[in-house]
């Protein structure tokens, strides 16, 4: 089971549709003190959990950052680190490569310079590109992850060839979240079909690249409902703890009042969220309206991403506007059969590798599924350690 614990809520950006908390109290500039980032991480995997994630605002900030990575690693966690790939200093790169199992995932908002700096401001786009050139040489696992906008839809082809020419491991594309900063972003249906289906094609067109080597690794395809109609992982199998040491089940969905939160104060605090979400999503599935609510997937599913909601201005009861499974179904008439089938099976050999040691896989996060990811190596293939 995984987490992702937001060391700090400082960056040294000011990114156009951000949403963390920094933008929400511009003056205010919350981080977790070392001792208690230690107690949170021994909670953590003393409640069972394996997969770490450090975020903020940008982790390379906080003045502690490699002593928390090496305790991380200490404990026996398998970390991801979310930053913008400026902060990447010499001892930074020599500390990282020296851990095995870490994975670097760098925030790039085109594959030009640009358009990334349309979004993250100027000079950000050659450092960023340096920086992930430094890591991959230093043998550190990296990846790309690209927040998929109206303004930079049309380079995720480039984007995939880019992180394919620089070596990294994959490419997750996450459609905005519209809150924060980022209600300024626009997001609709056309939005997400445009966007999977130019990832869907890229990767068709690269497939003896991309898709064959993947494809390989699974012994079967899982039929299409398995992958698009699990219930949302939040407070599951997975949780957040915000700056202000708040557990969340989602950071994107903080701002619904009815999801529940709790102080941290040990590990038993992980159990009684999930608990809470559980009954959450029990609570819901009988007051869903429009078709989730009567949909034949609706105790499994219980109407998707909640985050998606919000970024239509929608209550949580609502239809949900983003159901991957019909989504799916219309884009697949795109593909021949062969084709899609090559999909599926490499659909299936990520979301095996990626739930790897979870104790329910009847739960996704929708916006971290292998739909939205790009794999440029066979999950595994080169792991380290």
């Amino acid at each position: 089971m995984a987490f992702s614990l937001y060391v700090t809520s400082g960056c040294n950006l000011n990114c156009r549709y951000c949403f963390n908390w920094e933008n929400a109290i511009p003056t205010a500039h919350h981080q977790l003190d070392y001792s208690t980032i230690q107690e949170i991480l021994r909670a953590g995997r003393a409640g069972g959990h394996r997969y770490l994630t450090l975020t903020g605002g940008e982790p390379f900030i906080h003045p502690e950052i490699s002593r928390i990575i090496a305790t991380a690693h200490e404990l026996g966690y398998w970390i991801t680190i979310l930053t913008n790939g400026i902060l990447v200093t010499d001892a930074m790169l020599a500390a990282l490569a020296a851990i095995p199992q870490i994975r670097i995932r760098v925030s790039l908002e085109g594959a030009t310079a640009g358009t990334h700096e349309y979004f993250r401001g100027p000079n950000t786009f050659s450092k960023a590109i340096g920086n992930i050139q430094k890591l991959i040489r230093a043998g550190i696992w990296v990846g790309i992850g690209f927040t998929v906008y109206d303004e930079n839809m049309h380079e995720i082809p480039a984007m995939i060839q880019l992180a394919s020419e620089l070596g990294c491991f994959f490419v997750r594309f996450s459609p905005v979240v519209r809150i924060m900063k980022g209600k300024q972003a626009l997001s609709n249906v056309a939005l997400y079909e445009k966007a999977l289906l130019s990832i869907l094609q890229t990767q068709l067109q690269m497939r003896d690249k991309l898709l064959l080597p993947i494809a390989e690794q699974a012994q079967f395809s899982l039929p299409m409902e398995a992958l698009t109609t699990k219930q949302c992982e939040a407070g599951c199998n997975f949780f957040a703890i915000n700056p202000e040491k708040i557990i969340l089940p989602c950071p994107l969905i903080r701002s619904i009042p009815t999801v529940f939160r709790k102080q941290f104060e040990g590990k038993d605090d992980f159990r009684i969220v999930a608990q809470a979400m559980e009954k959450f999503f029990a609570e819901l599935r009988p007051k869903l309206r429009g078709v989730c609510g009567h949909c034949e997937h609706k105790t499994t599913c219980s109407s998707g991403c909640l985050a998606e909601k919000l970024s239509f201005d929608l209550a949580v009861e609502d239809e949900q506007p983003i159901c991957m499974k019909r989504m799916i179904a219309k884009l697949s008439q795109q593909f021949s059969v062969d084709d899609f089938e090559l999909l599926q099976k490499a659909w299936t050999s990520q979301l095996s590798y990626s739930m790897e040691d979870r104790r329910d896989i009847g739960k996704i996060c929708y916006r971290q599924s292998p739909l939205w990811s790009v794999w440029l190596k066979a999950p595994g293939s080169q792991r380290r350690g």
